[in-house]
């Protein structure tokens, strides 16, 4: 009988930690963080800020903790090669993470000459397969990428425009 209450108060331990994990892994910045840390990475490396939230969104749905099954992190989902790429220690520090991200499309943005579509098919497949296909990649994950990330922008750019002029 003793046996079987330490491992029932394990169990209980054991899933409210893992509970409490997976709350810090799923933690989202409150709604104004989110509006002037993309605001401020969109100013510093002159991309529209609606683009910059699209990307998040789409990304990480503005968890703070993110981790994808491929590794990427933070809420711009920055893979450990691109992160140290632009000196991003911490990865889940929100503001490095952002302002990383940011730098990042900036820089596809100049490799692909202000193409918001090759720059948006680059940072979710690499560069290297936009140039080798010469376009988006005919990968599926890819192809349904695009098009969701620039309808957002799109959507948040509107939204802008209409709050702006309250």
């Amino acid at each position: 009988m003793k046996k079987w209450i330490i491992i029932i108060v394990a169990a209980v331990m054991l899933a409210t930690v893992s509970q409490a994990a997976n709350d810090y892994a799923c933690r989202q910045l409150p709604y104004q963080d989110i509006v002037s840390l993309v605001q401020g990475a969109a100013a510093t490396y002159k991309i529209p800020s609606a683009y910059l939230a699209a990307i998040m969104e789409v990304e990480s749905a503005y968890k703070v903790r993110a981790v994808s099954p491929a590794g990427a992190l933070g809420l711009m989902q920055l893979m450990p090669q691109t992160a140290r790429r632009y000196e991003l220690q911490r990865p889940f520090d929100p503001v490095a993470n952002v302002y990383a991200g940011a730098k990042h499309l900036r820089d596809l943005l100049d490799e692909f000459k202000g193409n918001y579509v090759l720059a948006t098919a680059a940072y979710n497949a690499g560069s290297g397969a936009v140039h080798k296909y010469n376009g988006i990649p005919p990968y599926w994950e890819t192809v349904q990428y695009v098009p969701k990330v620039l309808s957002r922008a799109v959507q948040f750019s509107k939204l802008e425009k209409k709050y702006a002029t309250r």
